[in-house]
């Protein structure tokens, strides 16, 4: 974008009175921020130089933050819109920084990218198991019960799809497992797993809550 469009953009009504040395300084405390090497000099004008997967941690962030507010049961739906085709973000490493002065900001950038995946996924899978669709929902809410095993949010919902698409033993046993994880810590399984194994008892379907942007009741077992 050239310096005359980007004064018009910064300061459409009321440009500084010397709008080039403005420009130069705003160019130079964004660098700062994102890092050399991502705001680049192109002629009479400046140049973003992203790769495309840095693009897509943007879109990533811009599309999970807008689902982040979204209340149940309309909130299922928009999880399912805003968190459909997630770009794959790639977790920052070491030898992917290589320990660069200008690495950290966008290294930082896709560390958020990768959590907001994760719970973009998360919460994907819940509002596909509340709508009935358990055969999209079982690998999500199998994904993201590995992340977490203390999740019973995902638990649960893990255990109503997996009587749907298997069998209500394969969802018994998920709830066996988990019983004997809590019990080594002194403690058993809270409401929304005990009422998903009691309704798998009964062979009765189980009527979700509307889940879709629960949030995660981490290890929201009981002590004993």
């Amino acid at each position: 974008m050239s310096d005359g469009a980007l004064i018009e953009a910064l300061w459409p009504d009321d440009a500084p009175a010397r709008p080039l040395r403005a420009l130069h300084v705003v160019v130079s405390r964004l660098r700062a921020v994102v890092g050399e090497g991502v705001v680049e000099r192109s002629g009479d004008g400046y140049r973003l130089e992203l790769a495309e997967a840095e693009a897509d941690v943007r879109d990533l962030s811009y599309r999970a933050e807008r689902a982040e507010p979204a209340p149940p049961p309309a909130g299922g739906e928009q999880v399912l819109d805003l968190a459909d085709r997630l770009p794959q973000v790639p977790v920052p490493d070491e030898v992917d920084d290589n320990g660069g002065a200008g690495a950290a900001p966008m290294a930082l950038l896709r560390e958020r990218a990768a959590a907001l995946t994760e719970g973009a996924r998360r919460d994907r899978g819940l509002a596909l198991e509340a709508t009935g669709e358990h055969e999209r929902a079982v690998d999500l809410l199998r994904e993201a019960s590995q992340r977490d095993g203390g999740d019973e949010t995902v638990l649960a919902a893990l255990m109503r799809a997996e009587s749907w698409v298997r069998s209500p033993a394969a969802a018994l046993e998920i709830y066996e497992q988990h019983r004997r994880r809590l019990r080594e810590l002194g403690a058993v399984p809270g409401p929304a797993a005990r009422a998903a194994h009691e309704a798998v008892l009964a062979a009765e379907p189980c009527a979700p809550r509307p889940a879709a942007r629960a949030r995660s009741t981490s290890w929201g077992a009981r002590r004993t």
